[in-house]
């Protein structure tokens, strides 16, 4: 244990060989003199809670770095941190970074623990639905085959794409697609058909009509 401050012990003894003098009896001195002893051994008791219960630390890091940090509903900045004099608890990490999903962790710190905690954080995914006219098209996204129309996106990070639709009789299409936050997105493409309308006349009418060697049928057509 931490011993008292000499200067304590001093003027207590002399306290008591006064009040000795005026009262003699023992008992009485030592009920008045105690009092004075325990006041100046306040002093010290901050120095024996400290050596008696070891204090914990805790480095906190995030992937990526620069997240905001709470412990316990007080923030501490934003990764990596490092804290100190922590008290023996349990201690609830709240992890908040734009972009990315809301990270919380339980940790435990014994006395005298040096924890070292790092969270990857989850990117934040937008929700996009994707149509098209006519029903049924070929979607890909960013380069990638994602099935046909009407299509449901879950996994889209965030930030901007590209999205192509195309079906066998019409024009393929691109479109920009920029997707902010978890909001759902609807987006709906229109295709223009790649068949061609011919009208065919004749003088007189009723010839026939081939196209590429098969028959069509008669003018007018």
């Amino acid at each position: 244990m931490t011993p008292l401050p000499q200067h304590a012990f001093t003027v207590a003894r002399a306290l008591r060989a006064r009040a000795f003098r005026l009262l003699p009896h023992s008992s009485t001195v030592f009920f008045l003199t105690l009092p004075l002893l325990l006041l100046a051994a306040l002093p010290a008791l901050p120095a024996l809670a400290a050596r008696e219960i070891p204090v914990a630390e805790l480095h906190l890091s995030t992937d990526p770095a620069g997240a905001a940090c709470t412990i316990n509903g007080e923030p501490h900045g934003i990764t990596p941190v490092n804290l100190t004099g922590l008290a023996p608890d349990d201690y609830l990490i709240v992890i908040r970074k734009t972009g990315h999903l809301e990270s919380r962790r339980t940790v435990t710190l014994g006395a005298g623990a040096r924890e070292a905690v790092d969270i990857v954080l989850e990117p934040e995914r937008g929700l996009v639905l994707v149509q098209s006219i006519p029903a049924g098209a070929q979607i890909s996204l960013d380069g990638a085959d994602r099935g046909h129309a009407p299509l449901l996106i879950t996994d889209l990070p965030l930030g901007h794409h590209r999205v192509r639709a195309e079906t066998p009789d019409c024009l393929p299409k691109e479109v920009d697609l920029s997707v902010e936050n978890r909001t759902p997105v609807k987006l709906v493409i229109q295709l223009q058909s790649s068949l061609a309308a011919i009208n065919l006349m004749s003088t007189p009418p009723g010839a026939a009509v081939l196209l590429d060697g098969a028959s069509r049928g008669t003018s007018p057509l």
